[in-house]
């Protein structure tokens, strides 16, 4: 017998909400971070300073598979020492975080936490702006649910640098910028040149770039918006991101 109209209504409403429903349910991650990239400041630097992006199993069930892996390091600044990068298990130093080798958790418990964050040591003495960065993949092995997060330490006051921006797993900082800017990406991205354009689309500069993270050198621009455009190695625009110079 054919559907009457209000049920057939109600009968489409259902399955779409069904779907709805459905797409929620798969698209949730096992674990959850605070931010794609957690940034802390020191102006007086310090020992023993961590920054923290702590990993929340969302799973329903005790996570016990889950690793992280070190996808990138900046240049440890004159002054900086780095203490290593800390899970619930353990911390690693320098060549155990270099390597890229895949690092295990302890088992925690649903809705419970696992710490997750870098240590440094940075001397007073040491220049002001100065920075390092970590950035790591967390992945759960059951589901192979992944986030990548990105660790920064600066010695500098929150008032006198503007914020990270990170997105799609670009990381730009810092924005506005005086004489340079980092660029930090996933290497699955394959990121090969960065271009600089200004607001009118006229490139002024390119950068050729690998791995993972790269420096630009904007000192010789005028003051003002300009775009980045990010190409991988068959020139395809993977990302455009804009920044201001100061």
């Amino acid at each position: 017998m054919p559907l009457r109209k209000d049920n057939y209504m109600k009968h489409i409403l259902l399955s779409v909400i069904t779907i709805l429903g459905f797409g929620v349910c798969f698209g949730q991650g096992s674990f959850s971070v605070p931010h794609d990239t957690a940034v802390s400041y020191y102006p007086n630097g310090g020992s023993d300073l961590k920054v923290t992006n702590h990993i929340t199993n969302t799973s329903g069930d005790s996570l016990k598979n889950l690793q992280w892996r070190n996808l990138g390091m900046g240049t440890i600044p004159t002054g900086w020492d780095f203490v290593g990068v800390c899970d619930n298990y353990t911390c690693w130093g320098t060549p155990d975080v270099v390597s890229g080798a895949a690092h295990f958790y302890s088992p925690f418990a649903n809705g419970t936490v696992a710490g997750h964050y870098m240590s440094v040591n940075i001397d007073p003495n040491a220049a002001v702006g100065s920075y390092l960065w970590v950035r790591n993949e967390i992945k759960n092995n059951d589901d192979n649910y992944t986030k990548v997060i990105t660790l920064v330490a600066i010695k500098n006051s929150i008032s006198s640098i503007s914020n990270i921006v990170s997105e799609d797993d670009i990381t730009i900082f810092p924005n506005p910028a005086k004489s340079t800017v980092n660029v930090l990406y996933d290497a699955k991205l394959g990121i090969k040149n960065i271009g600089v354009y200004n607001i009118i689309g006229k490139m002024v500069n390119i950068y050729k770039v690998s791995a993972n993270s790269a420096v630009l050198n904007i000192d010789d621009l005028p003051s003002g918006i300009y775009f980045l455009r990010l190409y991988n190695t068959q020139g395809k625009v993977v990302a455009t991101r804009k920044i201001t110079h100061q």
